[in-house]
């Protein structure tokens, strides 16, 4: 199953690492997908992790999740 994910901080890595080690894809949508620390989740993610923007995860997921915080939401909200 191919997962977007809006959000790549403690909650939205922690999923989407442990979906990609059951075999699923994900795409963590983020604000700076050029980020090192975002880049680290990809790297362990064994080549089931993208990054790309939120429009690009909303796009990317047969399921889409929110793992941001209400304030971020609302941006992404009107954004996508």
């Amino acid at each position: 199953m191919k997962i977007g994910i809006l959000g790549g901080g403690h909650v939205g890595s922690a999923l989407g690492l442990s979906w990609t080690r059951k075999g699923h894809e994900v795409l963590f949508g983020v604000r700076n997908p050029d980020s090192p620390e975002i880049a680290a989740v990809v790297a362990k993610g064994g080549g089931k992790a993208r990054v790309g923007s939120a429009a690009e995860a909303v796009a990317f997921g047969d399921v889409i999740v929110n793992a941001l915080p209400w304030p971020a939401t609302k941006i992404v909200l009107r954004l996508c």
